[in-house]
């Protein structure tokens, strides 16, 4: 590399003086050209004003051709140059590039703000800033519905390939889901009326509550919600279990008081008094 830069160096003050040289010998013709072509004339025919014309645009092309050819493999290799270094900065901003554009979408599309619960992709938590590059969230455990303590950045790029889920509405109630399994041949469908007897009990101090709660959703999203009310049914399993699913929309912070009624009832030990 240092040979050939030793190389050229040389050629590019022989190409300056080469330039000046065009310039010069191009501005003198188009001189003398333009004095043939006036003459001794004081007033110019319109014949004179389209040749004088002509000389000049032709010596101006001339100039700009020559110049061209002469320095034609320096512009190359600058434009190469440039291509190069521009294709570099795109290569190595590409993933900065993609978290702007994700914020750009967030900001127009408006899908979550600060304090919102979102998921975006296998990440889960409340929105706690955002900025250009990305998305802080304090995480949510997806078990029981309770801050980790761990805080999540998500790039803003995730946006862009990722589905954006707003559980707001889950800050203060939930739908909770509870699938107990038993061998067949018990009986399911006392279990059944057990843990719905229970799972009612516990229910009993937030139901009205939940039902309004659900309502406003209803309101705002414009769609009907299912029934708020617990609920507890029996199927089977492929592997011919007996299950019992129970289902309730609840206060996040009571899940845990429905998981152990449904879960006393059903092996018949009397369930915890609410809170």
């Amino acid at each position: 590399m240092l040979g050939v830069e030793a190389e050229l160096a040389p050629v590019v003050p022989i190409k300056l003086l080469l330039s000046i040289l065009i310039v010069l010998a191009t501005m003198a013709a188009r001189w003398l050209l333009v004095r043939l072509v006036r003459g001794r004339d004081d007033i110019l025919s319109d014949r004179q004003r389209y040749w004088i014309s002509l000389v000049k645009n032709v010596s101006s092309a001339v100039v700009v051709l020559a110049l061209f050819a002469l320095w034609l493999q320096e512009i190359e290799d600058f434009a190469l140059s440039i291509a190069a270094v521009a294709v570099a900065v795109v290569i190595a901003t590409k993933e900065l590039w993609l978290c702007v554009t994700g914020a750009t979408w967030r900001g127009v599309s408006q899908a979550f703000s600060v304090g919102d619960w979102i998921e975006i992709g296998p990440h889960s938590g409340e929105v706690i800033d955002e900025n250009l590059l990305a998305t802080v969230l304090q995480e949510i455990d997806p078990y029981d519905y309770n801050l980790t303590g761990r805080v999540v950045s998500v790039p803003n790029s995730l946006l862009l390939s990722a589905p954006v889920i707003n559980n707001s509405f889950r800050k203060r109630f939930i739908y909770f889901s509870l699938d107990i399994h038993s061998e067949p041949g018990g009986d399911a469908l006392g279990a059944r009326d057990r843990v719905q007897a229970a799972v009612e009990a516990a229910a009993a101090d937030f139901g009205e509550l939940a039902r309004r709660y659900a309502a406003r959703i209803e309101k705002t999203a414009g769609a009907r919600l299912r029934d708020p009310s617990p609920l507890v049914s029996v199927h089977t399993t492929e592997l011919a279990k007996v299950v019992l699913r129970v289902t309730a929309f609840c206060p996040r912070e009571r899940t845990a008081m429905l998981r152990e009624a449904a879960m006393a009832a059903f092996f018949a030990v009397p369930p915890p008094r609410p809170v």
